[in-house]
């Protein structure tokens, strides 16, 4: 049976969905639709009619969030046992949040092992966000799967699929930020949201065009070349901080600036790195777009839905991908009870009964033929013996009445008379009288007691 998930990409300015359905190895796109927001805390009013747009309907989703609305953190912890990880984060990250702990959702994930403990990248998200956002999916009919970073799971579809084993650098472009995740030992293990420099907004306002950003290069050049070297500063600190030097020698853009060629020169001219420019699509090709889909596909504005998306998908959960459905907010089995699978249950029980009735009646129908060709037969053989019965109802029931009086009938032919055999009797009469003696037997009475014959011959002697 196939099996479909929404991926649904809250961003800064955008919520983008995406229908995917698994169809063998195959993943088919079956559609998707964008909404502009003017906030991330306006998904509301948005996604209802969102959810209208798409052709398709599935009643999961993987939620992916903007960078700008969590906290991250890279710590290193002297344990290697989970458990005391999670019971201790909130003690070591008490003094490096404004909010208390109590308001906040933690989850974490091992970058790597030392003598010395564990490397944590550690996400904290307000867990009001959370008490808005879930019952506005359950309104609408979804169950969310996992609560997720974006660019966390767009990193590892570009990277995993197309098998970048050395340290790589992921850069995701949007309209106010760019997003960068560190890709070392098939996992994502540093990111940061690094905001546009107010030069990229007053010297030349970002426009919108069919859903994207527009930047005119000769006005932001300088406002990139700082971020580049912001990247370049924050690696550089990271790398410092956990005493490993890494060797990153590609970037890999997505996001807005991907069909741009100017902004691929620019990047790799500051960053010092070589940089590859591909939609999922192109990495993937397993990925297969309906008809429906292709005339209004935008990879630049779907990749990151379609991400969350394929990330659902997987049969094994993700290990290295942060989710936020933890606590209180863990998947129980009051989730599953939304309107749409109350509804898919009774349809799958009514149709389970129809089945049921339905192998009943043919059952029934094979039955009744088979009795009436047998009851047919029955009484073929009951007219057969008993020719003189013309109303036949039950010849079962009629023919053990006329075998009982036959047996019981005092003018039945024995077979046996006490130890003698009445066709040894006659035998023996006929025997008896001579083969010149000319007799006609006119009467032959054979009871339980007796035969008696009656016949006439031609001469008196004949008859001693």
């Amino acid at each position: 049976m196939a099996t479909r998930i929404l991926g649904l990409d809250i961003q800064e300015e955008q919520l983008c969905a995406v229908v995917v359905e698994q169809l063998g190895a195959e993943q088919v796109v079956l559609s998707c639709a964008s909404a502009e927001l003017e906030g991330v805390d306006q998904v509301g009013a948005a996604l209802p009619g969102l959810l209208l747009q798409l052709d398709s309907y599935a009643g999961t989703c993987i939620l992916g969030l903007p960078l700008s609305i969590m906290s991250l953190r890279n710590l290193t912890l002297p344990f290697t046992d989970r458990k005391k990880m999670r019971q201790v984060l909130p003690l070591e990250l008490e003094e490096q949040f404004l909010r208390p702990m109590g308001r906040q959702v933690i989850d974490f994930r091992i970058t790597g092992r030392k003598e010395s403990g564990s490397d944590l990248l550690v996400g904290a998200l307000n867990k009001d966000y959370l008490h808005d956002i879930r019952p506005l999916l359950e309104k609408n009919d979804l169950l969310a799967k996992a609560v997720t970073p974006a660019i966390n799971s767009l990193a590892r579809e570009h990277l995993q699929e197309s098998g970048h084993d050395e340290p790589t650098l992921f850069l995701y472009a949007g309209t106010h930020a760019v997003c960068i995740a560190l890709w070392v030992d098939d996992r994502v293990i540093f990111m940061r949201r690094i905001a546009y420099p107010e030069q990229v907004f007053t010297d030349s306002p970002v426009a919108r065009k069919k859903g994207l950003s527009v930047f005119d290069p000769e006005t932001t050049r300088a406002g990139i070349a700082r971020v580049c070297n912001i990247i370049k500063s924050s690696l550089n600190y990271y790398g410092q901080e956990r005493g490993v030097a890494y060797d990153v020698k590609t970037a890999v853009l997505s996001g807005c600036i991907i069909g741009e060629n100017w902004w691929h020169e620019l990047i790799g001219h500051e960053l010092g790195l070589k940089v590859v420019a591909k939609t999922l699509q192109e990495e993937q090709p397993k990925i297969r777009l309906s008809q429906t889909v292709q005339e209004q596909w935008n990879p630049y504005l779907y990749d990151a839905a379609l991400a969350l998306a394929l990330t659902g998908l997987k049969k094994k959960k993700t290990a290295a991908d942060l989710n936020f459905l933890q606590g209180e907010f863990a998947p129980g089995p009051q989730q599953f009870l939304t309107k749409r699978s109350l509804l898919a249950a009774a349809t799958a029980f009514s149709l389970l009964c129809v089945a049921i009735i339905g192998f009943l009646w043919g059952d029934y129908r094979v039955l009744d033929n088979r009795s009436s060709k047998l009851m047919a037969e029955m009484k073929t053989v009951f007219k057969q013996t008993f020719p003189e019965v013309t109303t036949i109802r039950d010849p079962y029931v009629q023919m053990q009445s006329k075998l009982k009086e036959v047996k019981t009938s005092d003018v039945s032919i024995p077979l046996f008379s006490g130890e003698k055999r009445v066709l040894n009797i006659l035998a023996d009469i006929s025997e008896r009288v001579p083969e010149n003696i000319s007799l006609h037997v006119s009467r032959l009475v054979i009871d339980q007691e007796s035969v008696q014959v009656k016949g006439t011959t031609d001469a008196f002697n004949n008859v001693d």
